[in-house]
């Protein structure tokens, strides 16, 4: 803060420090640990994020599938008319192709292309005996998980989506086995 006395210059009191041009490197310094330490959470939290999208996908890919082995398993799907009432043909076709279409979904959130981590690691050492400023390289690494943060958040997103949909799925694959042993014709003897 600046104090002027009459007929003073001004003079400097609490906060001079921020004038000093070692002051403004060693906050723009905590600026950047605090940017890489936020960067290098929010990586952290991508990560976890995406692991847990992978493993609810992957249960709901295997209880699609025990839909599917439950309704034929215990005969609900029968394709020979001589041992009872089968399905129309239309329904296990349809069944397939939901659970086809699941299981695509599913593989695409399972497998993520081009998920980052942050900048290379040998960059860093060229930059390092490259001759740069820490305080650069600093600013690098902190620039690039941030790039890399924004990336993967649009990667979490398409594959959230892809899991809701897949989720739809089951749903669906679901209701086409209500409605097609509902409709089923009766068995003749």
């Amino acid at each position: 803060m600046l104090k002027l006395a009459k007929n003073s210059q001004p003079e400097r009191s609490v906060g001079a420090e921020l004038w000093d041009h070692g002051a403004l490197a060693q906050a723009a310094d905590e600026g950047y640990k605090l940017a890489y330490d936020t960067a290098v959470d929010l990586l952290k939290t991508q990560t976890a994020t995406l692991d847990t999208l992978r493993t609810r996908a992957a249960g709901l890919l295997s209880v699609a599938a025990l839909v599917t082995t439950f309704a034929s398993g215990v005969g609900l799907l029968n394709a020979d008319p001589s041992k009872g009432a089968t399905l129309a043909r239309w329904a296990p076709w349809s069944l397939f192709g939901v659970l086809f279409s699941i299981g695509c979904l599913v593989i695409f959130v399972l497998f993520p292309q081009g998920w980052g981590f942050g900048p290379a690691p040998n960059r860093i050492w060229e930059l390092l005996h490259g001759g740069e400023e820490l305080s650069e390289i600093r600013r690098y690494v902190t620039e690039k998980m941030l790039e890399t943060v924004g990336n993967n958040d649009r990667k979490i997103r398409w594959r959230a989506n892809a899991y809701r949909l897949a989720t739809f799925g089951l749903l669906a694959e679901v209701i086409i086995l209500v409605i097609a042993l509902a409709t089923q014709p009766a068995a003749t003897s």
